[in-house]
């Protein structure tokens, strides 16, 4: 598992030429691997579990809660 907290980044809006901050982000992930035998392993990974929206780089907005999982064959 995985919590990260970022807070006190900035921003220029290259219109008005103003800087201003952005949003603080909370960001929950969870990993999970598991070896089913010497051959096979299966992992599962979770990212921004909260499902927050926000930008991290302006102007670039993240995706929500994302989901991956695979199976790895080792021989």
């Amino acid at each position: 598992a995985d919590i990260m907290y970022i807070s006190g980044l900035k921003a220029i809006n290259y219109q008005s030429g103003r800087q201003y901050d952005l949003p603080a982000i909370i960001d929950v992930s969870l990993m999970l691997h598991y070896k089913m035998n010497n051959l096979v392993n299966f992992w599962i990974e979770g990212y921004n579990l909260l499902g927050q929206r926000y930008e991290r780089y302006v102007y670039y907005t993240n995706r929500r809660t994302q989901i991956m999982a695979g199976l790895t064959l080792s021989f």
